[in-house]
């Protein structure tokens, strides 16, 4: 794929993730290819997409709303009610694709000082 996958998480912090109750990596592959990959995690009612990627000739295809589907469906059976993710409000598609998913708007970050991702 490229830097964008979830393999970029650091160690540490993908472990951090591991030990969590709720847990969850998929991927969407065509033949030997993975095409798609989501990562969730949290505890108690609470799940957060942490990761999401599809590879540029699969976008607009919808598989990112459906690895996210997957993944909230699995969790789900393990008793989550609320999920959370990361959208970068200039990033259209990803507001596209939150939007798809009846996602509520909550709150802006500040990524880093000086930038507003707004």
């Amino acid at each position: 794929m490229n830097t964008y996958r979830l393999d970029v998480l650091q160690q540490p912090l993908l472990l951090r993730y591991m030990q969590l109750p709720h847990f969850l990596a998929l991927y969407i592959a065509r033949g030997q290819e993975i095409v798609g990959e989501i990562l969730l995690a949290g505890e108690g009612a609470s799940a957060k997409i942490l990761g999401l990627y599809v590879m540029p000739n699969y976008r607009r295809l919808g598989l990112g709303k459906s690895l996210i589907a997957a993944g909230m469906n699995a969790l789900r059976e393990r008793g989550v009610s609320h999920f959370e993710g990361d959208v970068i409000r200039r990033n259209l598609p990803q507001c596209a694709l939150a939007a798809s998913c009846s996602a509520t708007f909550v709150r802006t970050a500040c990524l880093y000082p000086g930038i507003n991702y707004d």
